[in-house]
């Protein structure tokens, strides 16, 4: 018979004598430092900031009722990929220190560093996965962290699902070649409300097209042909066809970028839009957009559709 993870743990569990007073990672309880701030990530999710205080406290309560088990590391341990299995990181905040945890959510812990450190069971693994979702204790994200990866994955399920549309309905069914073809790109990221209330970003994908007959520079500008909202917490992304008439409004050249241009665009948009706001993240996200708008990478369309953030971001014209 196969046994799941949680019934092992559990047994494991049952079967350890009861100790009082133990010490756990954090130290004694008498003199355990202050849980002040948790942030929970998931490998290709965005990662949520919980600071409110009834939220901490839940958290803390069974946190701190860990207890080392070594036999657990055979619990969540992959033959196949011979490692043991994560499912969340752990960023614990504690009067002004931290400590980085991998977690198990069947309720194994350990500490992430250098050297080998115990592995720890969490006696309430269910109640503790739903503070991390804000079920409860009252805890919501203050602001989101987006890993590089988790990033990637999201602009790469909204890429994926505009370059089948735009094959399927949109695509001019007859290009040549000799003559001018057409392309789809994805813009960056934009707040479906700003300031942001919740975690859905919109992606735009719009037409470029080249005459390969002539030598010009630059790029023929087609029209916006689909708005896709996307939640950074998961699910599927949201696709609105805007327009099917491929046809050529323009043309946009290219100019070189300076030294300072260059590393404002390294920004990770989509991980600054999500970011608790301060006055660095206000000013990063008006350096990227101002520069992307002052090279022709937004739309009018775009812009006229996020009247409010663009005010907000007060572009001097260029």
């Amino acid at each position: 018979m196969a046994w799941s993870v949680s019934k092992i743990l559990k047994k494991f569990l049952l079967a350890q004598p009861v100790h009082g007073g133990k010490t756990s990672a954090d130290g004694p309880s008498e003199s355990r430092p202050t849980i002040t701030k948790i942030t929970v990530a998931q490998k290709g999710q965005a990662a949520k900031v919980i600071d409110e205080p009834e939220a901490i406290g839940a958290f803390s309560e069974i946190w701190n009722q860990k207890e080392e088990q070594p036999e657990l590391d055979k619990v969540i341990w992959d033959p196949v990929a011979k490692k043991m299995v994560w499912t969340h990181d752990l960023k614990i905040e504690m009067n002004g220190a931290s400590s980085l945890w991998l977690y198990n959510s069947s309720g194994v812990a350990t500490r992430l560093t250098k050297n080998k450190t115990p592995i720890y069971a969490i006696k309430d693994p269910e109640s503790l996965i739903r503070i991390m979702k804000g079920e409860i204790g009252g805890a919501k994200a203050k602001g989101i962290l987006m890993t590089e990866s988790g990033a990637d994955a999201l602009f790469k399920s909204v890429n994926d699902i505009a370059q089948e549309k735009w094959i399927e309905a949109v695509r001019p069914k007859h290009q040549s070649p000799d003559s001018l073809v057409w392309q789809t790109a994805l813009s960056d990221p934009f707040p479906s409300t700003w300031p942001l209330t919740d975690d859905s970003l919109v992606f735009y994908a719009y037409a470029r097209g080249a005459n390969l007959r002539s030598l010009t520079s630059g790029e023929l500008i087609g029209p916006v042909w689909a708005r896709i909202t996307v939640s950074c917490s998961g699910g599927k992304p949201n696709l609105v066809l805007l327009d099917t008439d491929i046809n050529p409004h323009g043309r946009q050249g290219v100019r070189p970028l300076t030294q300072e241009e260059l590393e404002i665009l390294r920004a990770r948009p989509t991980s600054l839009l999500l970011q608790e706001r301060s006055i660095e993240t206000d000013r990063q996200i008006r350096a990227y957009y101002c520069l992307q708008s002052s090279l022709g990478n937004v739309p009018k369309e775009v812009m006229a559709l996020h009247g409010a953030f663009f005010e907000w971001l007060g572009c001097s014209s260029r």
